[in-house]
């Protein structure tokens, strides 16, 4: 077990680079969240959501990020120890590494919903996450699962904090966070290595470096494990 996952000075300069270029491309980003509408419907529909959210996610989650650093990892039991939630067409091809467990999908892309429409479903729920008005319509056409949503009110606050638009795994953190439970958070290097399956984007609506800044802060203040 000695010396699992720490990287070596390669793996060091690798995530400093990683690092250096979020902040650049942060600075390129600064002023993009306000382009789209964001309406918060209210305090009797966020109280209906949080209610609803409060009764159906357990006490404790493993939130499994597709950051391809996950794979140099060995987590997979860990990750399957406690209900788990997923983001978009995540993988579970290589179960030592990501796990295998799905209980929640964490999305707010219309692609994504369409996709797991027409396909067997591996999780028993969604967790629909806008942060714009137009992310709204896209759900209505989706019936593979139960669906709870993500109140567009927590979706506001953490945009104004970020300056930009959130990625949804720091969605689901701030929800986490409003709801007290307990996060065990896999596969999170806010961009240092791309998304498994992806290459390195050229443009990117997120702020990832403000991200890490904001998420490592709430995952310490509440005693969460990040597993990096």
């Amino acid at each position: 077990r000695a010396g699992r996952g720490r990287p070596g000075a390669a793996g060091l300069m690798a995530g400093a680079l990683g690092l250096l270029g979020s902040w650049w491309q942060s600075l390129r980003r600064r002023g993009r969240s306000s382009r789209h509408a964001a309406t918060d419907p209210g305090d009797a529909v966020f109280a209906a959501q949080m209610a609803a959210l409060d009764a159906a996610l357990p006490p404790a989650l493993s939130v499994v990020g597709n950051a391809q650093s996950l794979l140099a990892r060995r987590d997979g039991a860990q990750i399957d120890a406690r209900p788990t939630i997923r983001f978009n067409v995540a993988r579970t091809d290589r179960p030592e590494a990501q796990g295998a467990r799905w209980d929640i999908l964490a999305t707010s892309h219309s692609e994504v919903l369409a996709h797991w429409q027409g396909a067997g479903a591996p999780f028993h729920t969604l967790l629909f996450t806008p942060y714009f008005d137009l992310h709204l319509p896209s759900v209505a056409g989706y019936h593979a699962t139960p669906v709870l949503t993500l109140p567009m009110r927590l979706s506001i606050a953490l945009a104004r904090d970020l300056d930009a638009r959130p990625t949804t795994g720091a969605q689901v953190l701030w929800l986490l966070d409003a709801l007290g439970r307990e996060a065990h958070v896999f596969g999170f290097d806010w961009k240092v290595t791309p998304s498994q399956g992806q290459g390195a984007r050229r443009r990117d609506v997120h702020n990832h470096f403000r991200e890490r800044q904001v998420m490592r802060r709430l995952i310490d203040r509440n005693g969460w494990t990040l597993h990096a």
